[in-house]
């Protein structure tokens, strides 16, 4: 498992190009056809970001096996749900059982509440949204015996209000210590050295922050962790299919962007700990708040783009990206021009406005 560099850039509506380093786990591959090229070889470093160990499995000759749980044949999961929804005293809440299914009603995914499995008309409805999350797994006490497992469908929206972001108040820290040296700059007259200090100043930002707010749509649970978990992953595909688009130019005070990226690894093992398969992906997502109607173009450490960093601030210093990988079955959000990607190999989108979503995804091979 090594570690791999995401560039980002923001343009449009006068906004300014930068990049924001980011880290996951992954392999890279020894070498790379470029297209129209020759073959090329990967020279690797012996940098600490370099790791000794093998990164990759060089053959690619199978196909990539089918990632677990994606694909559900099933009609549907006999589930609790936590009623009342809203909290209230501990003892008047209580668990009711259910049938869920998720339909699709022409293109919408659909989450149904039966309150048996043979019924033919559900006694509640949920369109999904594409501002809609499903939770973590969690467990809380179902009874003296035992403990079940819960996960939570919720709308998540966000205000601009008055705060200190995480590790602004480090950086404030940092500048102030800088403050006579600012001084002496400007006593000297060193041009160059006052505009360092300004441009540190200008990245802390305002003191404000974008605070979640999270409405709870419902609770479920069940004892059974495996029916848990197949119901968010289908839950999950389901808000990453959906299409979701900017609609109307805002104004923020103080722009942000958040890149999450998630690793996920399947791994068979037999008695003495042996690794008898393993399956990965990486999943990528966005969260922005942008003022305008800007592009955003992301690019990653892609085999295919080595060589083809690009920085448009003259204050950034390049991180140098040793440790390539190749992408394999990648999927992307309906925002992001994939014609754009075939062509470049960048990922160019508007992002939707303070939504949360899964931008992309791919496979990856582990050694």
């Amino acid at each position: 498992l090594v570690s791999w560099k995401a560039l980002l850039g923001l343009r449009g509506g006068g906004a300014k190009t930068q990049e924001i380093p980011a880290q996951v786990t992954d392999n890279i591959f020894a070498q790379a056809v470029l297209p129209g090229e020759g073959e090329k070889t990967l020279e690797r470093t012996d940098s600490q970001e370099t790791p000794p160990t093998p990164l990759f499995d060089e053959d690619v000759s199978q196909p990539l096996e089918p990632f677990p749980r994606i694909h559900y044949v099933g009609s549907g999961w006999e589930m609790q749900l936590r009623q009342p929804n809203k909290k209230k005293i501990t003892g008047q809440r209580f668990w009711k059982k259910v049938f869920m299914k998720l339909v699709y009603q022409g293109e919408n995914p659909v989450l149904q509440l039966f309150n048996n499995k043979d019924d033919k008309d559900p006694f509640q409805e949920l369109p999904l949204q594409p501002c809609y999350s499903v939770s973590d797994i969690g467990a809380q006490q179902y009874d003296n015996f035992g403990k079940i497992f819960t996960v939570k469908l919720q709308f998540i929206f966000y205000k601009e209000r008055p705060g200190v972001r995480p590790g602004q108040v480090t950086k404030a820290e940092r500048i102030t210590n800088k403050l006579s040296q600012f001084a002496a700059y400007a006593i000297q007259g060193d041009y160059q050295g006052v505009k360092e200090f300004g441009s540190d100043l200008k990245k802390l930002g305002l003191p404000v922050e974008h605070a979640p707010q999270i409405s709870q749509l419902f609770k479920i649970g069940s004892q059974n962790y495996e029916d848990m978990k197949q119901f968010s992953v289908c839950v999950e595909e389901a808000l990453f299919r959906l299409p979701a688009h900017r609609d109307r130019a805002l104004n923020y005070k103080m722009e942000e962007v958040q890149i999450t990226a998630v690793d996920e690894l399947y791994v068979d093992q037999n008695s003495t700990g042996g690794v008898i398969r393993q399956i990965a992906r990486v999943r990528l997502f966005f969260l922005g708040f942008l003022s305008g109607m800007p592009d955003v173009e992301l690019g990653v450490n892609d085999l295919v783009r080595q060589g083809k960093e690009v920085v448009g601030r003259h204050d950034i210093i390049p991180v140098v990206t040793e440790e390539w990988i190749r992408l394999e079955a990648v999927e992307f959000h309906s925002c992001v021009q994939q014609d754009e990607y075939e062509r470049t190999r960048t990922i160019k989108f508007k992002p939707p406005d303070a939504c949360y979503i899964e931008l992309m995804r791919f496979r990856v091979r582990p050694p």
